[in-house]
């Protein structure tokens, strides 16, 4: 549960005007900014860029970038990741300013108990099949960012809109703003998945998501958007993308980038894997060499550099990798994909190293289930919630779980106050003259809070380091877990939009 975020901030103030402009239409940038503080903002998030890679990369000489950006900013190592660690509802969390409990987004995975549904933004491709293609396409290109964010909060790129900002988004997965986007598939995908002719997804005044949503300037332009190339979804495209905005002065006053590349090298190589980490220095090389100098890029912008999440390396067998949740729950049954929620008493929305639960029955308990889960030792957390309180359960302690509701005399690092009944070492903390000192788990009770309070009422459970959950269209990955498995989705179904090859 525990993911520090890497953050590398250059110090500067974010002031300067752009045009609103129509979809896919050229930025102009103000030339009202105020002649002082007139830099723009570029902030690039490498996925599962940690601590220990960009040390370890740092001592082998690999990062002239992210070094020089370094030694003229400030560096931040204690950052934590909202909870459950997936780049979708952190993304939103990045945008919006808030937690899951207050944007809505409860995982890659959900299940949406008033429409009877499994929400999946993008997993496995046998998932994909049996929940119904058009559904997920939908929910992953569509209803992520035109709906599913709740209305009642605003994303960075509505909020600096209002205010008269240009802003832009590259290759990011949550990107909602107030432009209609269209989303370029070719017409018999359509017709086979029975979706509208007309696809549109809302963003900010510039959207580059891969070769599905292209800004005028980029179109036309050779870049690396092939079927080899993952249709975009890729470091090279969106350092190609920002290099040509800012030589073409179309960059916007604020521009959001997603570099997914290290994740999956990370996935397949181990957490800290320097020699891979390194090529993506290269592109932020790129939109440094997109300036006069690394110096006048500094001059014109604010950088801000983060790592979404971190990865557990996982134990080396397979078979003590996985946890099996459907004998765990026997002789409970969990519901088939490809069958109605009601056919089953649980419903399972897996998210890797955690799941959320959905009793289908009142016949079946939080209680019940917590008891058969127990059984396994690498089961870690199983928690929910009781109207205000936070029921919190470790395992391998006793049966009685932590109680803890908001607001109370106990008072954390970030400012928040608690009220805590029950064995403190079930949440690995430290009770001492009303101060409370996290160990393997920061921000546990908020993050816990975030998550059950994000959607209809549910339980999450958490497998502990080194191993994974593992349900029907759910993988068991070798190397690390907690990635960004929606981008293969979409490269899937982006490689269907290639024309067909008779044989």
């Amino acid at each position: 549960m525990r993911n520090i975020i890497i953050c590398i901030l250059i110090s500067g103030l974010l002031i300067g005007c752009g045009n609103k402009s129509p979809e896919g239409a050229s930025l102009v940038q103000s030339t009202e900014a105020d002649p002082v503080n007139d830099k723009n903002v570029i902030v690039v998030i490498i996925d599962s860029m940690t601590q220990p890679v960009v040390e370890e990369s740092l001592k082998r000489g690999a990062l002239p970038a992210l070094s020089f950006l370094m030694e003229n900013g400030f560096v931040h190592h204690d950052l934590i990741a909202p909870f459950p660690s997936m780049s979708v509802p952190i993304e939103t969390t990045l945008i919006t300013g808030v937690s899951p409990m207050e944007h809505r987004i409860p995982g890659l995975v959900w299940y949406d108990q008033q429409a009877e549904t499994l929400v999946d933004y993008g997993s496995t491709l046998s998932k994909y099949w049996k929940l119904g293609m058009n559904d997920t396409l939908m929910n992953s290109l569509v209803h992520l960012n035109s709906s599913h964010i709740s209305p009642k909060v605003e994303t960075i790129y509505e909020t600096l809109n209002d205010k008269g900002y240009s802003t832009g988004a590259i290759n990011m997965i949550v990107y909602r703003g107030d432009t209609n986007h269209d989303l370029n598939l070719p017409g018999y995908i359509k017709t086979l998945l029975h979706l509208p002719n007309q696809l549109k997804t809302k963003g900010p005044d510039l959207l580059a998501f891969g070769s599905a949503v292209q800004p005028k300037i980029v179109q036309g332009a050779t870049l690396k958007d092939s079927l080899y190339h993952r249709f975009g979804l890729n470091d090279s495209y969106s350092a190609s993308v920002t290099e040509k905005l800012i030589k073409e002065k179309q960059q916007p006053d604020f521009l959001m980038v997603f570099f997914p590349n290290y994740d999956k090298d990370a996935h397949h190589h181990g957490p800290v894997s320097p020699n891979h980490f390194a090529k993506t220095d290269l592109h932020l090389q790129t939109i440094l060499n997109s300036y006069d100098s690394w110096e006048q890029a500094l001059e014109e912008n604010i950088f801000v550099v983060l790592g979404d999440h971190g990865q557990d390396l996982l134990k080396e067998s397979k078979e003590e990798v996985a946890i099996e949740l459907e004998p765990l729950l026997d002789p409970f049954v969990v519901t088939p994909l490809l069958d109605e929620p009601t056919s089953g008493d649980i419903v399972i929305a897996n998210n890797h190293r955690s799941a959320y639960l959905y009793p289908t029955t009142n016949a079946v308990t939080y209680e019940d289930i917590t008891e058969k889960l127990m059984q396994d030792e690498r089961i870690d957390h199983i928690g929910w919630l009781e109207g205000d309180e936070l029921i919190l359960f470790k395992n391998g302690l006793h049966d009685e779980p932590l109680r803890v509701k908001k607001n109370g005399q106990f008072r954390d690092m970030y400012d928040q106050t608690w009220t805590i009944n029950g064995d403190e070492k079930v949440a690995d903390i430290t009770l001492k003259d009303e101060l409370i000192m996290y160990g393997d788990y920061p921000d546990i009770f908020h993050q816990m809070f975030g998550a059950l309070g994000s959607h209809d009422p549910t339980m999450v459970i958490t497998a502990k380091p080194g191993h994974t959950l593992k349900t029907e269209g759910a993988p068991v990955h070798q190397a690390a877990v907690n990635t960004v498995v929606c981008i293969k989705m979409i490269q899937w179904l982006l490689s269907l939009s290639q024309e067909p090859i008779n044989h």
